[in-house]
């Protein structure tokens, strides 16, 4: 399994435990709305500092044991780069 696979896999798993859109993971984590349905459809490859900063975000938000959809990262500064991923 290739890295997008299983970045996407953990994703899928995370938004289904949260109870959170596709839609709404893209633009709390990533600042676009597009990002996960590009990478169910393999339009895009994310760079390893991507895959990262998501799993930071999954491992934080997992351990606080909430998610708000609604919520913008404090850190939003850290978010790779739409052109970087």
């Amino acid at each position: 399994m290739d890295i997008r696979s299983q970045l996407l896999e953990e994703i899928e798993a995370f938004m289904k435990q949260q109870g959170m859109s596709a839609s709404a993971f893209g633009l709390e984590v990533m600042g676009d709305p597009r990002f996960v349905f590009d990478l169910r459809n393999t339009k895009r490859s994310p760079q390893l500092r991507t895959v990262e900063f998501i799993r930071r975000f999954i491992a934080r938000e997992t351990s606080q044991g909430q998610s708000d959809p609604n919520s913008v990262l404090a850190s939003a500064g850290d978010a790779p780069s739409r052109r970087s991923v």
